[in-house]
């Protein structure tokens, strides 16, 4: 049988430590990266709602469609009403709102236009 003659360094229970906390904090820092780009779907859907609102704004003023509407497109709610604006026959506002499926508005549009 050898005899090891040599001494083997080792770990000392503090450095063991240490080593741990270190890899725990770069876990849980990957763990919010990662959970951050998965809520970040909700970034699209809310693109999605800006630019449908804006376009129904612009086609309501180029067309002179001054009604209400709604609609459904991809899981989202499109609504566009046309009140009077501070009992003024002249002048409308007009609000449109685009939602989800729960209710939540995503993205909402007001002006004050005059009645053509």
């Amino acid at each position: 049988m050898a005899i090891l003659k040599t001494k083997v360094q080792g770990f000392t229970l503090a450095e063991a430590v240490v080593s741990m906390i270190i890899i725990m904090a770069c876990f849980s820092l990957s763990t919010m990266i990662y959970l951050n780009i998965i809520k970040s779907d909700n970034i699209s859907t809310k693109t999605r709602a800006f630019l449908e609102g804006n376009k129904v704004a612009t086609e309501t003023f180029q067309k002179h469609e001054f009604f209400d509407q709604d609609y459904e497109l991809e899981g989202m709610t499109v609504s566009r009403r046309i009140e009077s604006y501070r009992n003024n026959d002249k002048l409308k506002l007009v609000l449109i709102s685009v939602r989800n499926k729960e209710g939540k508005v995503l993205y909402s549009y007001k002006q004050i236009t005059t009645k053509q």
